[in-house]
């Protein structure tokens, strides 16, 4: 159920994305202040976690999967909360993978988890 009302929000999230025009990426970069979050090291994130999948597949240790498990939600929060930080502009500036792209992918690795965890449990 928790991955369910996760897609739903991811696919709410991303419609409102879609609604973004021109003006919108024009304020965005206005916006842009030394915080913001690397486009370089979200893409760096992205690989980590499709890294520990793999790891978490491979593993039949139960305490490095609960290990693997637990950084992997580390990371898929740092990766939202720069998303949520970073507005629009992944899409506005093309860093290489767009943020639907990134939510996809994420999307993916949630149900990936909540197979891993009811496999192992």
């Amino acid at each position: 159920m928790k991955t369910l009302a996760l897609v739903l929000m991811i696919a709410c999230g991303s419609a409102a994305l879609a609604q973004e025009n021109a003006q919108d990426h024009a304020a965005h970069a206005a916006t842009l202040s030394t915080d913001s979050p690397n486009p370089m090291k979200m893409q760096d994130r992205m690989q980590e976690m499709r890294s520990l999948m793999k790891k978490l597949d491979e593993t039949k240790d139960p305490e490095e999967h609960d290990r693997i498990l637990q950084q992997h939600l580390k990371a898929m929060h740092e990766q939202m909360d720069d998303m949520k930080r970073m507005g629009g502009m992944m899409d506005c500036h093309d860093a290489g993978s767009s943020k639907m792209d990134m939510m996809m992918d994420m999307m993916g690795q949630m149900l990936h988890r909540e197979d891993a965890k009811a496999a192992h449990h």
